[in-house]
């Protein structure tokens, strides 16, 4: 049943998506979950794919949890204004609109020495179980081609198993 919920119309996947989720599963740490969830995507998807996982809400606040691509520099920045504040899943039209215009200019500054500001294409997904939202997973496309339907899809499947994981391992208190 995993295969079926992974697998797309393209059978050159170079990636199995059940191995993908068993190192998800094994691992200890949500961010460690998040950053296997991200390697898979990044492995599955075609092109210079990179991304994070934002965890938490309006009300509690925001971080950088886990993230594929970009420096590790990247998780010690407190997340300003991004696509995260309004997660979708969608493909998002405009990322210098939401995420380098409402910002302040020194992180501004900050996300594009990252190389956030060079993506082509975005798209967001809720990191969310049935009963608790974890946070907001973000991928980032940098050059051809543009993310389409099918890959938003596709990796909207990987947040909803990412969530139920994270909200499981919340309730278990791990």
């Amino acid at each position: 049943m995993l295969r079926r919920l992974f697998n797309s119309s393209d059978n050159t996947l170079t990636l199995d998506p059940l191995v993908a989720v068993d190192r998800m599963l094994r691992a200890t740490r949500a961010n460690e979950r998040g950053d296997e969830v991200l390697r898979a995507l990044k492995a599955l998807l075609p092109g210079d794919v990179r991304g994070y996982v934002v965890r938490g809400d309006d009300s509690n606040g925001y971080r950088f949890d886990a993230q594929t691509g970009y420096s590790a520099q990247l998780l010690e920045l407190t997340p300003g204004h991004g696509p995260w504040r309004s997660p979708g899943p969608r493909l998002v039209a405009n990322n210098i609109a939401e995420m380098f215009t409402p910002n302040e200019q020194a992180l501004r500054a900050q996300y594009a020495d990252l190389g956030l500001r060079d993506a082509n294409s975005t798209m967001v997904v809720p990191v969310a179980g049935r009963f608790a939202s974890y946070g907001t997973l973000v991928l980032h496309r940098h050059g051809p081609p543009a993310f389409g339907e099918d890959e938003l899809k596709q990796v909207a499947r990987w947040g909803s198993v990412l969530g139920e994981t994270q909200a499981k391992e919340s309730e278990l208190g791990r």
